[in-house]
């Protein structure tokens, strides 16, 4: 059996890996300008009809399955690359899985089907926020069946360009809960994309709502619940991308210092730039080691798994950081210029970082995990 996972995962990896060489990094640099140039539909249409936009959905459903490993397995491998496309994935799959755990699988299924095209799959959601932490902006009122949206929802990721978004808001007693909202209907205004630090192909804009129409997701007040478990188990997914931005940073730096020359000999063969390699391997691997045990403690339901995968994250965000500074040191001043792929990954790390909220907010989790045992 485990041979058999084992099998799957690699071929998996290798299905991505391909993707993200052949279709992604040829044209990364002007995937990047975006919105300044065209977003990257031909890419999107290919992740769609290798399926990766369903990667998150359970197998009934056309995707990976119930496990981690798969998921991370596909978005290490496209983040080599590019992790724009990876970000739309991991973006798609949260906001899936929220309607997901709060046991909504037959609404899901009755916009899931027919003809469908990249743009149908995609669910936009605001991933770089914890609305625990942060109140939203919006408020929903109940009116018959359904609700009404009002207010703001700022940076939702996908926003201008998924026909759905799940969204936080505060219902008229103030308790938490998300809404599915079709953002093709009346009474919703959307900004243009949101110019980003980094992940300028996996785009952001600015929702205004007034009055607009919308579906409760599971139980009310279950919003802090549902951000909690889909959350905490995506935080290994977000690490997977960040290990893969760090592989695809390594990679580059090394290929360059092979072929680069000063001095009369290859410049890998100076000191200074080995221990900068050396350094950047020392993360590659912790990091990929600590995403696959993260990614093992989840699928086998450990009472560990939410502080392994918070500690997965929180490695994973720092590592990418100091890896990408590095891989930008490694190719000296071109490692700045936008046709060699370090300044961007560099940007990407930082932008990743902030995933599901800000970095010492999840320090104090797992600190608190910690001291009860988990």
């Amino acid at each position: 059996m485990k041979e058999g996972k084992d099998r799957e995962l690699s071929l998996l990896a290798k299905a991505a890996g391909e993707f993200g060489a052949k279709v992604l990094a040829p044209s990364r640099e002007e995937n990047d300008q975006y919105p300044f140039g065209p977003l990257f539909e031909p890419a999107l249409t290919r992740a769609f009809d290798l399926g990766f936009l369903h990667a998150g959905l359970p197998e009934n459903l056309e995707g990976l399955g119930d496990r981690l490993a798969p998921l991370c397995a596909l978005l290490e491998n496209v983040a080599r690359d590019d992790a724009s496309m990876a970000a739309v994935i991991l973006t798609t799959a949260f906001a899936q899985n929220i309607l997901l755990e709060a046991g909504e699988e037959e609404r899901f299924k009755s916009f899931a089907g027919g003809s469908w095209t990249w743009a149908d799959v995609l669910m936009a959601a605001p991933l770089f926020r914890d609305p625990t932490e942060t109140a939203p902006g919006l408020t929903a009122e109940k009116r018959g069946e359904t609700f009404v949206l009002s207010g703001k929802s700022d940076y939702v990721v996908l926003g201008g360009i998924a026909k759905r978004a799940v969204l936080p808001a505060l219902d008229q007693a103030g308790a938490l809960g998300y809404y599915l909202v079709d953002l093709g209907g009346w009474g919703i205004r959307k900004s243009g994309p949101v110019f980003s630090l980094g992940l300028h192909a996996c785009p952001a804009a600015d929702l205004e709502f007034s009055g607009a129409e919308a579906l409760s997701v599971g139980k009310a007040g279950d919003g802090g619940k549902l951000f909690r478990a889909v959350s905490q188990r995506f935080s290994v997914a977000a690490a997977a991308v960040l290990s893969g931005i760090m592989r695809g940073s390594f990679k580059e730096a090394a290929d360059y210092a092979k072929k680069r020359q000063q001095g009369g000999k290859e410049i890998i063969r100076w000191s200074e730039l080995r221990m900068i390699l050396a350094s950047m391997v020392q993360g590659v691997r912790s990091t990929g080691m600590l995403v696959t045990e993260a990614c093992r403690l989840w699928d086998a339901g450990d009472p560990k798994r939410r502080s392994a995968a918070l500690s997965a994250f929180l490695h994973a965000a720092e590592a990418a950081i100091s890896a990408t500074t590095d891989g930008i040191q490694a190719l000296g001043g071109v490692g700045y210029m936008k046709d060699f792929g370090q300044e961007k990954r560099f940007r990407d790390a930082q932008h990743l970082s902030a995933a599901f909220g800000i970095l010492p907010r999840k320090k104090l989790a797992l600190l608190k995990l910690t001291m009860a045992g988990e």
